[in-house]
């Protein structure tokens, strides 16, 4: 499908590694095998800068959380955060802790567009420690990916130092290129 919405291969690995560090090899094959074929040739051919259909990172993360998480999609957030923890080398990790979160939150939205082809985010501080997320430009794949989303955010305030950071999935937009919105508190 040529408009289909793609994600970095980078991806696809670090939630693979995921896996495979929290539940081993087993848990690893487990999961690749309730993959759907057209998603388990993305995932094992990933490169991570080549981009792949966004849906191979959905079927993957529905994978998991259905064999490891008795298919709570919110418990997706953790490949989230995993994700945003590899993504994020070491000397951003010292500057994180030297920013205002509000700041490093609306950097986020750079990083996001480089991973997910076409996603915008728009981050409004509304106050000290609260801040109104919305992600969108691309056809969310499933509630898993929205909670995966979440914890990427919830990655950036851990970043920042706030390990008691919350981000709450407030709504999602079903339409074509719909927002998924997100509140985001930390102290």
């Amino acid at each position: 499908m040529a408009n289909e919405p793609r994600i970095k291969g980078v991806s696809l690995y670090n939630h693979l590694e995921f896996v495979t560090k929290t539940f081993g090899e087993p848990g690893t094959a487990a999961v690749l095998a309730r993959v759907p074929p057209r998603s388990v040739e993305a995932i094992k051919a990933s490169v991570a800068f080549e981009w792949y259909p966004l849906q191979a990172i959905a079927d993957l993360d529905q994978a998991i959380v259905e064999t490891h998480y008795g298919g709570d999609a919110s418990q997706s957030w953790r490949m989230g955060a995993y994700s945003f923890e590899k993504h994020v080398t070491t000397i951003y990790r010292v500057l994180m802790h030297t920013l205002q979160t509000g700041f490093v939150l609306k950097k986020a939205g750079a990083l996001a567009a480089r991973v997910v082809e076409g996603s915008t985010i728009v981050i409004s501080q509304d106050g000290p420690g609260s801040a109104l997320i919305k992600m969108g430009g691309y056809d969310s794949p499933s509630p898993v990916f929205c909670h995966l989303v979440r914890g990427c955010m919830m990655g950036v305030l851990f970043g920042c130092g706030h390990q008691d950071a919350t981000v709450d999935h407030v709504r999602c937009d079903p339409s074509p290129r719909g927002a998924c919105e997100y509140r985001a508190r930390w102290r």
